[in-house]
């Protein structure tokens, strides 16, 4: 059997960094920014990109972007590796984009995002041609609670329900969580669930807990990973009815030192790099207790090293 790849379905962004001395709005024509401000590939799947790709790991982006001027801004971040990020282009559509200003001291960025646009059918259709079953994909939260998973339906029986890859659907934000419960729906209807991870803190967890109630009797098994910054991540697995068996525990400490732009999906680009590395193949069932312990040790060390750069997305290059 060939190896697994890593497919990350999300919003892509062209992440700007300024100083605190600019008060730019996101809204700004591109000549406006001079040297002095990076541009990088941004949102989480951007940021997961930039991470598993500097450790050569198999991953494939994919995403959209607008018709622009920011768009070549990100063409020409994205060249550089052309065969492995697909990002398609939706007329009269805004390139999603964000800037995130730097305060001096603070431990929080303040970030303002223009939205990239939604995925059209035809790149849903492209990129479930692409996954095989033994691949691995990540869901962004944020895509999940704003973009409906109408291209899912329509695709997904190509798989059919056993046949589909491992999944790792990170929660994103509490205020996320409520529309992104829609989506999840779809996938607990058309996929194994036995496939399904579902990452998340504390608090967003809690949001889910109490909205995810209602759909109890469905007696679905999953896996369940929750993690309390900045002590600890842990696994647990069952269902959505208040019952999770406790499977193992990763001490750790995720605190920022600049601030916490890229913290969570630095963290959940070492799961994914877990996962890949411990071989999973259909059945999340068969890793052991050491094994889940490896994944969450390799999620806390990514997500500290994210921690200790001001723009934790440019982990890769620690």
């Amino acid at each position: 059997m060939t190896r697994p790849t890593i497919h990350l379905w999300g919003n892509i962004l062209l992440d700007m960094y300024v100083d605190d001395s600019d008060n730019p709005s996101p809204h700004v024509s591109p000549q406006t920014f001079d040297q002095r401000f990076r541009k990088k590939l941004g949102g989480a799947p951007g940021t997961i990109f930039s991470i598993l790709a500097a450790q050569e790991l198999p991953v494939q982006l994919w995403g959209t972007l607008g018709q622009d001027p920011w768009a070549q801004d990100l063409r020409n971040l994205v060249e550089p590796f052309s065969k492995a990020i697909h990002v398609h282009p939706v007329m009269g559509a805004h390139t999603g984009r964000s800037l995130i200003r730097f305060v001096p001291g603070a431990k929080q960025s303040n970030l303002m995002v223009v939205p990239p646009p939604p995925w059209p059918d035809e790149l849903y259709g492209k990129s479930f041609a692409q996954i095989r079953a033994n691949d691995i994909l990540y869901l962004d939260g944020y895509f999940l609670g704003t973009s409906p998973l109408k291209g899912f339906v329509n695709f997904s029986p190509t798989w059919g329900r056993s046949q589909g890859p491992v999944i790792l659907v990170d929660l994103a934000r509490p205020d996320i969580v409520k529309p992104l419960l829609e989506s999840l729906g779809v996938l607990l209807e058309n996929l194994d669930p036995s496939n399904l991870v579902i990452s998340g803190t504390s608090q967003e967890w809690q949001v889910f807990d109490e909205l995810f109630y209602p759909f109890a009797d469905l007696r679905i098994p999953i896996f369940r990973i929750e993690r309390s910054e900045p002590t600890y991540a842990e696994v647990r697995v069952g269902n959505p009815d208040g019952i999770w068996d406790f499977v193992t525990r990763s001490e750790g400490t995720l605190t920022p030192v600049y601030e916490n732009t890229g913290l969570g999906d630095s963290f959940a680009a070492g799961i994914l790099a877990g996962l890949f590395g411990q071989g999973v193949e259909k059945n999340l069932g068969t890793l052991t207790r050491d094994q889940w312990t490896a994944i969450l040790s390799l999620g806390h060390d990514l997500g500290q090293r994210a921690c200790c750069v001001a723009g934790g997305a440019e982990v890769a290059l620690c």
